[in-house]
């Protein structure tokens, strides 16, 4: 769920759109457990290299940015946001907030999702991965090991030959985008886009 979740954030940047409220509560799950982001009531299109400036105050309080409450932001902000669904989701919990500082706080010992959400949550937006570098991390992380494992216990599902590459996560993705992007992006009647 915290790839397709990724994989969907990738697609909206690629077309330029900054979301502002990726949040547990806009990311629908279906029976077969693919994630839907949804709400796009918030979303501006902007260029690659455009910060949005002065604007209100976007988004839910414990998953907002910090640079969100300065009024300049851009892509960044959504992969702050994306860091606290992967830590809800590997954790199984919300992270703990501070409001009399408007804070999370994430514990100070390493967590099960240290490593991937860290990188996302970094106060300084300059120092977050970007989406496509998040989604590498992930992969790292979580998806090359689990093929490895599967090419040990079930070598009747990886062939032995086949290498852990690039290419074979493509066709993952791809597999993953062609049930998760189309019926995934959910707009309302004030939509940008209609999929």
């Amino acid at each position: 769920m915290s790839r397709q979740v990724l994989c969907g954030l990738n697609h909206l940047h690629k077309l330029e759109v900054l979301h502002r409220d990726i949040k547990s509560m806009n990311i629908l799950l279906t029976q077969d457990f693919s994630c839907k982001i949804t709400d796009f009531g918030m979303s501006k299109l902007i260029t690659s290299d455009m910060e949005i400036r002065h604007t209100c105050t976007a988004g839910t309080p414990l998953w907002m940015a910090p640079e969100v409450k300065t009024g300049v932001y851009g892509y960044p902000a959504d992969i702050y946001s994306t860091g606290l669904v992967i830590y809800e989701i590997i954790e199984q919990k919300l992270p703990d907030y501070d409001r009399q500082n408007s804070q999370i706080v994430l514990p100070t010992t390493p967590f099960v999702s240290s490593n991937i959400v860290l990188p996302m949550v970094q106060t300084d937006p300059l120092l977050r991965k970007n989406i496509k570098d998040a989604k590498k991390l992930y992969d790292d992380i979580y998806i090359y090991p689990a093929l490895e494992r599967i090419r040990k216990f079930k070598p009747d599902l990886i062939k032995e030959d086949a290498l852990i590459s690039d290419k074979l996560l493509q066709d993952l993705e791809k597999s993953l985008t062609i049930n998760f992007i189309p019926a995934g992006i959910v707009f309302g009647k004030d939509s940008l886009v209609k999929i």
